[in-house]
């Protein structure tokens, strides 16, 4: 009797840990899918000008979200064009609560940019186009935006196989809230 009691016991311990398991897996999964749907709300929401996308999002619950592989194509540009922007990781530092995740109040303490490539043309109307186009949508509690290891490609329709390259960049934007400046 008491070794039915055992095995039965240990089943039961056994079918426990698994069910444990089989539920995590399903969360993760809805948070990990949730968290991407998000991410790419927000970042439509920032650039509607532009077609933005990602790779994949790693949350990190203690200190914020990284997007691999974000990509901004002009929304009028052929497939096989280069994008406007690119870059290789974005770092949301943010505190993550799963209520502000669903719905899609995050508030960003700082964003990090890992080499991020611009293309862009060398006329200048071209290019502040292309920066009026990179301008995310104003904010009420802007974040502070850091890109390292930055570049910057200037093509000539000219001059086909050159390109003027500004490369080692690292740049640090600080943003004014939208409530410093009065209604016009």
């Amino acid at each position: 009797m008491f070794k039915t009691v055992k095995i039965v016991f240990r089943w039961c311990v056994f079918l426990a840990f698994l069910a444990t398991a089989v539920v995590a897996g399903i969360a993760y999964r809805r948070a990990d899918s949730e968290i991407r749907r998000v991410v790419q709300t927000e970042l439509q929401r920032k650039f509607p000008d532009l077609n933005v996308s990602f790779e994949s999002v790693r949350f990190d619950s203690t200190r914020g979200v990284r997007i691999l592989s974000v990509v901004w194509r002009r929304p009028d540009a052929p497939l096989d064009a280069p994008p406007l922007l690119e870059a290789e990781e974005i770092y949301v530092e943010l505190p993550l609560d799963w209520n502000a995740v669903k719905s899609g109040n995050l508030a960003p303490r700082r964003i990090a940019i890992a080499r991020p490539q611009m293309r862009s043309g060398v006329d200048s109307a071209v290019f502040l186009d292309d920066l009026r186009r990179l301008r995310p949508a104003p904010s009420k509690k802007p974040c502070p935006v850091e890109a390292f290891d930055g570049a910057i490609f200037f093509d000539d329709p000219e001059r086909p196989n050159e390109t003027t390259t500004l490369a080692g960049l690292r740049l640090r934007l600080t943003p004014t809230p939208r409530s410093a400046f009065p209604d016009a």
